[in-house]
């Protein structure tokens, strides 16, 4: 049996999650290119053989041609609001770039993987998890191929910056 050639392509690759992501899939064998979206040049990805670097200012300038030819797409953008600086700064980031991301696999044979959080809900008044819910509701509405949701609780492992629990 054949297994056919795979092609991701990464929103959030030089995060947490996004980094060992691209790990994973220059291991496997079935993903025989990654294309990593990112705002600009990381060396450190430019030392994995699969991964091809899209530069982009701006991802909601993301358009239908970067994302033809993919199987997969993979998003673990996200932010915090710490890190943001706002509330309106975290939305544009985790829902904003998230949606644009699903409005563009809409309608092709994508699989969309997306990582959300463990208490994401639209309802909720931690702005937070309702923003995470907000983008889950959205993205189910849409009609896509296949899509799968991660609901992590906290992510840990090691980051440039300090976070306390």
């Amino acid at each position: 049996m054949t297994i056919s050639a795979k092609k991701a392509i990464v929103i959030g690759a030089t995060g947490l999650v996004g980094l060992a992501l691209v790990e994973q899939l220059e291991q496997t064998p079935e993903f025989e290119e990654i294309t990593v979206v990112v705002r600009k040049e990381s060396q450190l990805l430019n030392t994995y053989k699969k991964v091809n670097q899209l530069i982009v200012e701006d991802f909601l300038m993301l358009n239908d041609e970067d994302v033809n030819g993919h199987t997969h797409a993979f998003s673990c953008l996200g932010t915090t609001l710490k890190n943001a600086g706002s509330k309106q700064a975290f939305y544009a980031v985790d829902y904003e770039i998230n949606a644009h991301l699903a409005d563009l696999v809409q309608d092709k044979h994508i699989h969309l993987l997306l990582v959300s959080a463990l208490g994401a809900n639209a309802n909720s008044p931690i702005f937070y998890n309702k923003v995470k819910g907000q983008l889950e509701d959205y993205i189910e509405s849409l009609q896509l191929e296949k899509l799968s949701i991660f609901r992590p609780s906290l992510l840990i492992g090691k980051r440039s910056d300090v976070r306390f629990i």
